[in-house]
């Protein structure tokens, strides 16, 4: 129950377990189990990670253990002609940041996803330049 890979970045050759150095290959297989050769009935090819279904639609990552899930392209096929002036698909990060906050994460995502506040909770400082009334929402053009 280690934590074999986290934050970012890529693994290009192998995993390896900072518990007991078992290491993995990309495709999750056992390929080497130190000291494990003196035990009985250990099957290296036995041993596998769990596999992690990983997919891409419009420029958003979806993970999952489930192997029956429907694909995201399909579960999400009613939102293509939705999202698709927004060109999901290209965007590319230009800024990353990271904070701590000592909060409910639902109160702090919701309070990030909506303006609507802003001209009554922040009226004096950012809320003064977002007029609710006169929003409009960006389009790419030829669409």
């Amino acid at each position: 129950m280690m934590t074999l890979l986290e934050g970012k970045g890529s693994c290009r050759r192998r995993i390896v377990c900072p518990y007991h150095a078992w290491t993995y290959d990309l495709d999750g297989s056992l390929i080497a189990a130190k000291h494990m050769d003196q035990t009985n009935r250990f099957d290296m090819a036995k041993i596998k990670l769990p596999k992690v279904r990983c997919e891409v639609w419009n420029g958003w990552i979806y993970i999952t253990m489930n192997a029956k899930a429907p694909t995201p392209a399909k579960k999400l096929a009613a939102l293509d002609k939705i999202i698709a002036d927004y060109g999901a698909g290209d965007y590319v990060e230009v800024d990353t940041q990271e904070h701590v906050w000592q909060t409910n994460w639902k109160l702090l995502t919701e309070n990030f996803m909506e303006g609507y506040h802003l001209p009554v909770t922040h009226r004096k400082t950012v809320g003064a330049y977002f007029p609710v009334g006169r929003h409009t929402v960006w389009r790419r053009r030829g669409r």
